[in-house]
């Protein structure tokens, strides 16, 4: 049974994970022309998130040091935490200032920076860092984290709203499909060396919570790759000649895409605060 702090770590991670997993995914998504606008209100709702998960995350790494929640505030201790993770700090609170003024100006460049910062900050910090050699791996996990962004924020993006028509939901789901069909195998291909070298290999894989964490994570996104596959090859087509019927069939495939992808996110927010590697 996990105590209050790995508990109350768990939901911080979740929310953090979500909040910026979705951010990067909408960054990159307007970024690649797949969306047209990010509005700066959205933008900035996304930011305050982020910044306000991660700040959160910070004192509860503080109150683990000193083993109460009373610590999280000890100004004592804190200075440890920051040598830790100051890197990644600076990363986040870059990442949000690119994306808002991205979002402000509409300035494309801006916006894929951005994603690319909040994707590279979760590689600077983490278990990736406490491999005895870490080489690559720190950006493998960047790249990861953007794609995976990339393909979290579709439901969203490729909602199919009364307010947006039937070509221009077409050509949203055409030019997600043509990036995704490069970009998600890279993702599978790199989620299973990722979790090889962070397991420790096949038996710690297998064997270890932590492990079987990282195999259901890649179970679920398994499954909403099949989805994602119907949608391209069924769905969209059947938008361009029924389009009521198609539009229903893509509310429920998006909203399982979805509800798969809070899975995901949910396994690695356990894995990285309560089960945890083997060493």
């Amino acid at each position: 049974m996990p105590d209050a702090i790995s508990l109350f770590s768990f939901i911080i991670q979740f929310g953090y994970n979500a909040a910026t997993l979705m951010f990067i995914g909408m960054l990159a998504i307007c970024a690649t022309g797949v969306k047209r606008t990010l509005g700066i209100s959205a933008s900035g709702v996304l930011s305050i998130m982020v910044l306000c998960f991660y700040a959160t995350r910070l004192l509860l790494a503080n109150a683990k040091l000193g083993g109460t929640m009373v610590a999280a505030v000890n100004s004592d201790t804190f200075p440890w935490i920051w040598r830790t993770y100051n890197v990644q700090a600076y990363a986040v609170i870059v990442g949000c200032l690119s994306a808002l003024i991205g979002a402000l100006n509409q300035q494309r460049l801006a916006m894929l920076a951005a994603a690319l910062i909040l994707s590279a900050g979760f590689g600077l910090a983490g278990h990736t860092q406490g491999l005895e050699s870490p080489g690559v791996m720190p950006w493998l996990v960047g790249f990861h984290v953007l794609v995976a962004g990339f393909w979290f924020a579709a439901p969203v993006a490729l909602w199919p709203a009364t307010a947006i028509d039937d070509k221009e939901l077409v050509g949203r789901l055409e030019a997600f499909s043509r990036i995704a069909q490069f970009a998600i195998p890279a993702l599978f291909a790199l989620g299973l060396v990722l979790a090889w070298r962070l397991a420790g290999g096949w038996e710690g894989l297998t064997g270890s919570a932590y492990g079987r964490l990282l195999l259901g994570k890649l179970a679920a996104a398994s499954i909403a790759l099949a989805l994602g596959a119907f949608n391209k090859f069924s769905v969209t087509k059947r938008i361009k000649f029924e389009q009521e019927a198609g539009r229903r069939a893509l509310r429920f495939t998006l909203s399982a895409e979805f509800a798969l992808f809070l899975f995901a996110v949910g396994s690695i927010a356990y894995a990285t605060t309560i089960a945890g590697p083997k060493a």
